[in-house]
């Protein structure tokens, strides 16, 4: 199991990373069955924990994006309260859409969205490599009685 900071791998993690960490884990030594049940629960609890961590940080930056549009809303809003023409609804949301600060929060947020999708099927491939593992070791306890 990796001994890295669970921030740094999320932090860090692209596709060439997602490829080696999936190859890694959901790698089965069939000599060594009795290690790699005993690792499993723990490599599960380490990049659950890392999924759960990375859903943290998307909420936080989907809040701080929620928290600009309001923020700019209200502003704009205030600005063109002297005006003759109240903004739009529609008017504020073309507003906030087009400022710059929008599309860096909204591209973290996409960016954020694709880290938990990933580490979320890390996580759904353990599932199954736990079900692989009971089932080839309930074979190789059933191969040892037919020849014992």
């Amino acid at each position: 199991m990796p001994k890295l900071d669970i921030n740094q791998v999320i932090n860090h993690l692209d596709m060439d990373t997602y490829n080696e960490i999936c190859q890694s884990i959901t790698k089965i030594d069939r000599t060594n069955m009795d290690v790699e049940l005993s690792r499993h629960a723990s490599h599960y609890s380490y990049y659950s924990a890392m999924q759960d961590l990375c859903k943290k940080k998307l909420d936080d930056k989907n809040l701080e994006l929620t928290m600009y549009m309001a923020k700019t809303r209200k502003e704009r809003t205030e600005e063109g309260t002297g005006l003759a023409k109240k903004p739009t609804a529609k008017d504020l949301d073309d507003y906030v859409l087009s400022q710059d600060e929008y599309g860096r929060i909204g591209l973290e947020v996409n960016e954020l969205t694709l880290k938990y999708n990933m580490l979320r099927s890390l996580v759904q491939s353990l599932g199954q490599k736990k079900d692989l593992l009971v089932q080839l070791s309930a074979n190789m306890r059933a191969e040892k009685n037919i020849y014992t």
